[in-house]
């Protein structure tokens, strides 16, 4: 018997004309481990809040969702509760306690666990998990990943059957993702656990999964094995994107492609299909580095010749020190680091390296203890001091009205001198029109984060801290996210971008830099920073390295 099943199922929101799902049919076995994806606004997220009860959207619905073969709507509370847990795509939205300790104990003392147990069972989820050195520490305190794994820490502490994550290695750095995912498949080995996961970042996923559901406007396109459903899909225009980068590039190069091929699925594997190939060296396409890698673009995203013109620095850190309390160790210690004018740098790092720290330092919300930051030329009075623009990870926090409209609107006229002409530009850019009339809270995570985005350019700064912006974007999405950086950029912006997103930085910045330990370690073009790394790099990288180390895109390959 399946443990999920969606049968003839149908949602719309309320005052909306059209089914935001539309007959969906689809099981989900004991054990199993299914991946969804699908476009930003594709209906992911309604359809996973239909399995849990206490989060189901309202709206009009028909057909059933059934669990264990019985309607959703009929088990009770406590098995709904304990049984079906639920990790939200944004990791503050779940928190409610004020402490790691107290955040893992409320879900165990809503049910009327004695202290006792709830002790027992936090300190066996604090080993497993190696959270021992923060349950005593403030929730705002963790970076985002940390938020998401005591966000799964509190969920498995009820020992639920089923196990609903929505999107939640989005915020994980990329060596922390594969953790993740290895405790994720290890549950699922060793307790049986069902999982349901909604993700855009398929590269460590993809092959894990038992199951493949894709969702595209509201129906279900695909649904079945890994290989069948990437060999359907390849060719799509909608969703070929999606796939995993090293499949991309198989696809491209593999002309025995039959239904029922068996795709590689590992590194080692891709490295044993090159070997029918003659690959020399030289197999390294003569491009320059950065945003302009990507020979599908056209000329109008070639990056600017910087040794045409002088480099002019933007922003910069000087020796800056900074600790959350008196007590506690310097998250930055002395770290120094240039940004220029008409440059995206990507800061990469692990979670907790101080990436978020950063940025709020530089946008004035954090003030360091040591250290100076000097913006623009600091001969000239003023420089561009307080022209930043500042994206935190979570965009709600940026909607105050009840349409996204109201949203840009009403808070461009608390500016003093509102150019509504730059405005419109704004929104053309963004193509966020089709969205205007709806409520911020009914949007996609990704159009919320552009939503959330334009709202910061309307003071037009002149320096732009994005802090994990692709979060919630889909490959498409990522590309238009792009196009909006480049625009900014060559209208003098520059773009300091937080993120763990490996492709996107590989792809699309100027500059990417290291953030360890307190400091920058090093910074240097993608194409140098990620050909050196070891672990962090692309997956395109470790597959062709052997070759040339210098191939870290699939666009760097030149087939002989």
């Amino acid at each position: 018997m399946p443990v999920i099943e969606f049968k003839n199922f149908s949602f719309a929101y309320p005052d909306k004309n059209e089914n935001t799902l539309e007959n969906i049919n689809f099981t989900i076995d004991e054990g199993e481990f299914a991946v969804m994806y699908g476009p930003t606004g594709s209906g992911k997220s309604t359809l996973l809040r239909q399995i849990k009860r206490q989060i189901k959207p309202h709206g009009k619905s028909s057909g059933e969702v059934l669990y264990y073969g019985v309607n959703i709507e009929e088990i009770d509370e406590l098995t709904s509760v304990c049984d079906i847990g639920f990790v939200f795509q944004n990791p503050e939205s779940q928190l409610v306690a004020d402490t790691v300790w107290h955040e893992l104990a409320f879900s165990l003392e809503n049910i009327g666990a004695k202290t006792e147990d709830i002790r027992k069972k936090i300190g066996e989820m604090a080993c497993f998990f190696g959270l021992e050195n923060i349950l005593g520490k403030s929730v705002h305190e963790l970076s985002g990943g940390q938020k998401q794994i005591v966000n799964l820490c509190s969920v498995l502490l009820l020992q639920p059957k089923v196990l609903i994550l929505d999107e939640p290695i989005s915020q994980l750095d990329p060596i922390n993702a594969r953790e993740f995912l290895k405790i994720i498949y290890q549950l699922i080995r060793d307790f049986d656990i069902t999982v349901i996961l909604s993700e855009h970042r398929l590269d460590d996923v993809y092959f894990l999964a038992d199951k493949i559901i894709v969702v595209e406007n509201g129906v279900i396109r695909y649904d079945g094995a890994p290989d069948i459903t990437m060999i359907k899909s390849r060719d799509d225009e909608n969703l070929k994107n999606f796939l995993p980068e090293a499949s991309k590039l198989y696809f491209k190069w593999e002309k025995d492609i039959t239904a029922d091929k068996t795709v590689p699925k590992t590194i080692r594997e891709y490295k044993n299909w090159l070997k029918k190939f003659e690959i020399t060296p030289n197999i390294i396409n003569n491009r320059p580095c950065g945003n302009s890698q990507n020979s599908k673009k056209s000329d109008k995203f070639k990056k600017s010749d910087k040794s045409e013109k002088s480099v002019k620095t933007a922003v910069s850190c000087k020796d800056i020190y900074f600790s959350y309390a008196k007590d506690q160790p310097d998250i930055l210690k002395g770290l120094e680091i240039n940004a220029d004018e008409e440059e995206i740098l990507a800061v990469m790092g692990g979670n907790g390296a101080g990436k978020s720290t950063l940025l709020k330092i530089l946008a004035g919300i954090l003030k360091p203890h040591r250290g100076k930051i000097i913006f623009g030329n600091p001969a000239k009075s003023g420089g561009i001091k307080n022209k930043t623009g500042y994206l935190a990870q979570n965009p709600k926090a940026y909607f105050l009205y009840d349409t996204v409209e109201k949203e840009i609107f009403e808070r461009a006229k608390s500016l003093e001198n509102p150019d509504y002409k730059y405005i419109n530009y704004l929104v053309n850019l963004f193509k966020i029109e089709k969205i205007l009339k709806l409520h911020p809270y009914d949007i996609s995570g990704g159009e919320q984060q552009l939503t959330a985005f334009l709202t910061v350019m309307l003071s037009n700064p002149k320096v732009l801290l994005l802090d994990e912006p692709t979060k919630g974007l889909d490959p498409n999405l990522k590309q238009s996210f792009f196009e909006i950086l480049d625009a900014l950029k060559s209208g003098g912006k520059t773009i300091i971008i937080a993120t763990h997103d490996i492709e996107f930085a590989a792809n699309y910045s100027d500059s990417c830099c290291f953030l360890f330990d307190g400091e920058i370690i090093s910074k240097y073009p993608p194409k140098k920073f990620f050909s050196e790394n070891y672990f962090y790099t692309t997956s395109i990288n470790k597959i062709f390295r052997s070759y040339n180390n210098n191939v870290v895109c699939a666009e760097d390959v030149i087939l002989n």
